[in-house]
């Protein structure tokens, strides 16, 4: 009990302190850029109203699609109407939302339906392996051609990341009993039902392909950027970045924000890039864990009336 109080404090200790340096790289850039001027006008412009309008309307199309992927994965255990499957995906969220390295992504998936808890938390982990997955796999085909363009700093920084992580995962499945009950549970869904995590796959890699489009978008619009194919191959270096990085809620805009700088800043100018990140975290982030928060507790009031 002792050994899991002190790994839970050295968690929050590691990433307080990721965070800590993150925003404080992200203040002492934002602090000496000249650019929000335009930024600001381009935004309070009827174009720049009609490009907001749209955003919404494309988290709106990654919510749905990640409600579907649940609905496909699940379906061999127990069977999710649609209006089930997107609140589902909200919960998850905002329960991920708040909870370190979104774990509490698990819970908030078991909240509608009638099959074991236990089973679906399994379920959930398969579908987070997906996700990361499609992530890795994206970044690792477009490594070589930022390798051997002029991007090398963001492959450094991606390819760091990439090693700590893959070691920490070998470590943890060779040497923790319960992760290899856990992987052999998540092989075993792989081979018994393949056609819904072919679909279930399929889903996740349009669902990536949209958010990572949503992001461009967003950089493309603040930055007024003209040449798009490096940004392009630089997207799957940020998100596999983020992905692997521990954070939560608040922290994690000044996490993704510091990354991004890193990342994206020799092409993007670097207020543009904050402004991107900022908008893309109150869409996709902030905005569905209020509204999941909602759609939990008109749940748990329904239960308790029953």
């Amino acid at each position: 009990m002792q050994i899991n109080k002190s790994k839970n404090i050295l968690y929050r200790a590691v990433v307080i302190l990721v965070s800590v340096i993150c925003f404080a790289y992200l203040f002492n850039i934002a602090s000496d850029m000249h650019e929000w001027d335009s930024i600001r006008s381009a935004v309070m412009t009827p174009d720049g109203l009609r490009f907001f309008a749209l955003q919404i309307l494309v988290t709106g199309l990654v919510f749905c699609l990640e409600s579907l992927r649940w609905i496909v994965l699940v379906r061999p255990i127990e069977r999710l109407t649609f209006a089930e499957g997107l609140k589902t995906a909200f919960v998850s969220s905002s329960f991920g939302a708040v909870s370190p390295a979104k774990v509490g992504e698990h819970f908030g998936r078991t909240f509608y339906g009638s099959a074991p808890t236990s089973q679906k938390v399994v379920m959930s982990v398969v579908l987070s392996v997906m996700s990361t997955g499609v992530i890795a796999v994206s970044f690792v085909l477009t490594l070589p051609f930022v390798v051997l363009g002029s991007m090398v700093s963001a492959s450094v920084v991606a390819l760091l990341f990439l090693f700590v992580f893959t070691a920490i995962v070998c470590f943890i499945i060779r040497y923790n009993p319960k992760a290899k009950e856990l992987s052999g549970r998540i092989l075993g869904i792989f081979k018994n039902h393949t056609a819904n995590v072919a679909g279930a796959l399929a889903l996740t890699a349009v669902k990536y392909s949209v958010f990572s489009l949503q992001l461009f978008m967003y950089l493309r619009f603040f930055g007024n950027v003209v040449e798009t194919s490096e940004l392009l191959l630089l997207l799957p270096q940020y998100y596999f970045v983020v992905t692997v990085v521990p954070s939560f809620l608040v922290a994690d805009v000044g996490i993704k924000g510091g990354v991004a700088v890193m990342i994206f800043s020799p092409t993007v100018p670097a207020a543009a890039v904050v402004m991107s990140v900022v908008s893309n975290w109150i869409l996709n982030t902030a905005a569905p864990a209020a509204i999941g928060s909602v759609v939990a507790a008109m749940y748990g009031m329904k239960r308790r009336q029953i």
